[in-house]
């Protein structure tokens, strides 16, 4: 302790201290730490200080800002602190208690280094006024980070269904298989929730349904408990579900019916707003109702309709159309204009009709031109 004294009474110009959740408590309940951060108060020195902030230190948090700048960052572990000249650190703290252990150096290589890795944190930490106000107004922190844990996901993806009141979901068959595994009577709850309290949007699902009697059979439990699916010919690149309050997303495969390695997940209101328009989008222009779907392919009925924008693209969807014919091609042509354009296609027809017995036939209005070429 009369270490650290000393080294708050050497420093001229700044420092820099990160600590966990009880480095407020200590800072501001252990007096000769107190009177070191008035005394930098008094004489004009800049400091800085990292720390979690809890509903548990928030008191603590709110003396110390009278000091020094604070910041807020989850989980900090360890405690060091850094000056111009000198650097100090202990990895245990008990509240507003005498440290018994610390580490020194007056090294300029460690002060140097350990000054960066403040700086690194600080550029991530946030003001601890947001913080503080996040605790006080019951406002969950706004987060973007990646899980690679599968405890660890399946925690958050428990909790997430549990206060959620609707869901929407854009995923591969496999995930449906997942959830149906894991997480599925918390999928019906959400939907008991919504009959009784009248409250929410449900749960609204987007796959693509292929003719596995298997998925086929799975889908209509999920449309049975009140889920509404929906066919899409073609599934985004990346999977998500999206609620009212944040994002989950991945760009894993599930065939196979288990939980993710690794997961995006936010809460914070631009992603959750973009995903949401970008659901209701494929929703409202792509999706086939997954009962209308299911009764196609039973009774062998499947088709695909899709508008084609690009010329060229289109073009040669024509052609091929034409080249894999087998029994017969009719062209409907409005105008001698819409001849002559279609030529090509014509030619292509004729050829096909000489290698396979093949019907064509060609319904055109005909001017000078087009009668010449006829």
């Amino acid at each position: 302790m009369d270490r650290l004294t000393e080294v708050m009474l050497r420093v001229k110009n700044w420092a820099c201290v990160c600590g966990d959740s009880l480095s407020p408590s200590f800072s501001m309940g252990v007096e000769s730490i107190k009177k070191g951060y008035i005394d930098f108060n008094k004489r004009g020195i800049k400091t800085r200080f990292i720390t979690e902030i809890t509903k548990d230190n928030i008191h603590y948090c709110k003396d110390l800002m009278e000091f020094v700048e604070l910041r807020h960052m989850d989980d900090v572990r360890g405690n060091m602190a850094v000056s111009e000249a000198e650097y100090v650190a202990t990895a245990v703290l008990q509240d507003a208690k005498p440290v018994i252990q610390t580490i020194y150096s007056n090294a300029k290589a460690i002060i140097e280094q350990h000054r960066y890795f403040f700086e690194n944190l600080w550029n991530k930490a946030i003001p601890a006024e947001h913080r503080i106000r996040e605790i006080e107004e019951g406002i969950e922190p706004v987060k973007t980070k990646v899980l690679e844990n599968q405890e660890e996901i399946y925690t958050h993806l428990v909790k997430t269904l549990k206060r959620s009141k609707g869901m929407l979901v854009c995923s591969p068959i496999g995930e449906m298989k997942a959830i149906y595994n894991k997480f599925f009577d918390l999928y019906k709850d959400i939907i008991d929730r919504q009959k009784k309290e009248g409250k929410g949007n449900g749960i609204k699902w987007l796959t693509y349904i292929d003719n596995s009697k298997d998925n086929i059979k799975l889908i209509k439990k999920f449309v049975d408990a009140g889920i509404r699916v929906r066919h899409i010919k073609n599934l985004p690149s990346m999977n998500f579900s999206v609620d009212s309050n944040s994002i989950q997303a991945t760009i894993e495969g599930l065939d196979k019916g288990e939980i993710m390695n690794s997961l995006l997940i936010s809460n914070e209101p631009a992603y959750v707003n973009h995903f949401t328009l970008f659901f209701q989008n494929l929703w409202n222009n792509y999706g086939l109702d997954a009962t209308e779907r299911i009764k196609d392919i039973e009774e062998g009925m499947e088709y695909d309709i899709e508008v084609i924008r690009r010329p060229d693209v289109s073009f040669d969807v024509y052609l091929d159309i034409v080249q894999a014919a087998q029994k017969e091609i009719f062209f409907i042509l409005p105008t001698p204009k819409a001849f002559i354009r279609q030529l090509k296609a014509i030619y292509a027809a004729k050829q096909v009709s000489k290698e396979r017995p093949i019907k064509v036939r060609i319904l055109t209005p005909k001017n000078e031109t087009v009668e010449a070429m006829i």
